[in-house]
């Protein structure tokens, strides 16, 4: 056995078996391939035995054991049938939350599960005699490219009409139409496209009114690169001119808006004109949902669905004058992606990242509520054990319930609330795939940290089978005439069975399973020569 994590200059000495000579034996060879092990050659052994040692550090969760096929060498060339040697890795203890989940599945509907109901936590070595402090935090989020709700063109759209977006809004980037057919989309996401520093459409201006007024709302899910500052200036949306623009410039997330010459009084006052935000949601290379909010001269971003603080540190306002009239400028035109250049007539300032969802809502705001409810995904943890907080602990959750936080003094009490911690999916269809619940542990052992890695459980969502209404029964009929003159019983052997085969046989079922009730039926045509009054 050896230890995880640790290189040994010998695992273990090879030697022939009892009454078995050494003399002419001169290598001993692991015939086992793709094996982290060597042996020794004999002529630097002083014993004249082999030694086995590992040439990596190994680690439980890629293999716990490895059985290795050795054989002796003789200096005349013949070769010993194989010996087997199983070396086995122990794991080294680390200081974290034991008995985790490794694979656990969610089934859509159903009550919430508890990740963490068989949970305790191992400090090793360590043991604590004076007062310990604890705080735990479980975040849960979407693995994958796009962790941020489903950002397919039906779960988008879907999202809008369930959060009650105005019907006022325009999608820039809508799916099958003129300007978006040549856009490459992003792998498994149609309405998610990819710009690589080198694409921009032209928004037609039929498509919408693109002239901003004193009220609108610019919304889109954009994923950007990791840190980049070059200097260059990122474009998601542009009206030449320099009307207005919505741009990453440095890993800054920048608006721009000029008042045009009829929205002013004087063109040489001083206006409101960007406001730059330094946040680190622009290059963290995950997807994020940026909506900014403007009744000039208040602009509000929200930031998957918060709004962002506005204090100097974070937000700069710079002023400008507004635009000047020209009878020389006739065309203006937006963009996504990139910047029109009128006298050149080529786009320029490039984004490279991806885009979903870009919407323009003018004449009005788009409402708090909205914003926040379109980062809704479904996802959250559940807490109802707040009877078994004692003195001395706290428990705090963030708006989306998609993050908590357990603080305690003592590892038992602060254990016993994480199992009451459970994980549910509010969305009736949420799409198939594994989300992430992340656990971060700051713990103090005598007054000292003790370190904790971060946990992950992975929790797999399965995919919802629609319910399904089977009605059987009876095809075809036969009776006599007279028979049918009188009445036939038509439904007497029909069945109506719902998705687990349980037969609907009373009103609350019925309520509960069907949407909508109803049936027909039409007599065959009688055959010729026979009538049925």
């Amino acid at each position: 056995m050896i230890k995880e994590g640790t290189l040994y200059d010998s695992v273990l000495k090879l030697k022939p078996a009892v009454g078995k000579s050494t003399k002419n034996i001169c290598a001993y060879e692991i015939v086992t391939p793709g094996v982290p092990f060597s042996v020794n050659d004999l002529a630097i052994v002083v014993s004249l035995t082999g030694t086995l040692r590992n040439t990596k550090a190994l680690s439980v969760s890629v293999q716990k054991s490895y059985i290795l096929s050795i054989v002796a060498k003789h200096c005349d060339g013949l070769v010993s049938k194989p010996v087997m040697v199983n070396v086995q890795v122990n794991a080294m203890c680390a200081n974290g939350w034991k008995e985790l989940p490794t694979d656990q599945e969610y089934t859509p509907g159903n009550k919430p599960i508890f990740p963490f109901a068989d949970t305790w936590f191992d400090t090793c070595s360590a043991s604590c005699e004076k007062e310990e402090t604890m705080a735990v935090t479980v975040s849960v989020e979407s693995d994958g490219a796009m962790n941020t709700c489903d950002h397919d063109a039906s779960s988008i759209q879907s999202q809008r009409d369930m959060c009650g977006a105005s019907p006022s809004t325009v999608d820039l980037l809508p799916m099958g139409k003129s300007w978006t057919k040549d856009l490459k989309p992003v792998k498994g996401h149609e309405a998610a496209y990819n710009f690589d520093g080198k694409t921009a459409v032209k928004v037609p201006s039929e498509n919408s009114n693109h002239t901003l007024g004193k009220f609108f709302t610019i919304a889109t899910w954009m994923q950007h690169g990791l840190e980049k500052k070059d200097g260059h200036k990122e474009h998601i949306l542009c009206m030449n001119r320099h009307h207005y623009a919505l741009f990453v410039h440095n890993c800054r997330l920048v608006f721009l808006l000029r008042k045009e010459a009829n929205q002013v009084k004087s063109l040489e006052s001083f206006q409101p004109a960007e406001w730059r935000w330094s946040i680190p949601h622009v290059c963290d290379a995950k997807w994020h949902h940026y909506a900014i909010s403007v009744s000039y001269p208040q602009v509000t971003l929200y930031v998957d669905g918060q709004a962002i603080q506005t204090d100097k540190e974070v937000v700069s306002v710079v002023d400008d004058w507004a635009m000047h009239s020209s009878s020389k400028v006739t065309f203006e035109q937006l963009t996504v992606g990139g910047c029109w250049k009128g006298e050149s007539k080529s786009f320029g300032y490039f984004f490279d990242g991806q885009l979903a969802g870009l919407t323009l809502l003018t004449g009005t705001t788009e409402t708090e509520r909205t914003i926040k409810c379109m980062n809704s995904c479904g996802e959250k943890l559940q807490f109802n054990a707040m009877h078994k907080l004692t003195v001395g602990m706290s428990i705090s959750f963030n708006t989306g319930l998609t993050e908590l936080t357990i603080r305690g003094n003592d590892v038992d009490d602060v254990k016993m609330l994480l199992r009451e911690v459970g994980y549910a999916n509010t969305n009736g269809h949420p799409k198939p795939g594994y989300r992430t619940v992340r656990v971060k542990t700051n713990a103090t052992c005598d007054g000292k940290p003790l370190p904790v890695q971060e946990q992950k459980i992975p929790i797999l969502a399965n995919a919802v089978v629609d319910p399904k209404i089977t009605i059987s029964g009876v095809g075809l009929k036969q009776r006599t005439v007279a028979e049918f003159a009188l009445g036939v019983d038509v439904f007497t052997e029909v069945m109506i069975l719902s998705d687990p085969g349980k037969e609907l046989d009373n009103q609350e079922n019925r309520i509960n399973k069907l949407d909508i009730e109803g049936s027909s039926f039409t007599p065959l045509t009688c055959s010729p020569g026979h009538t049925v009054d």
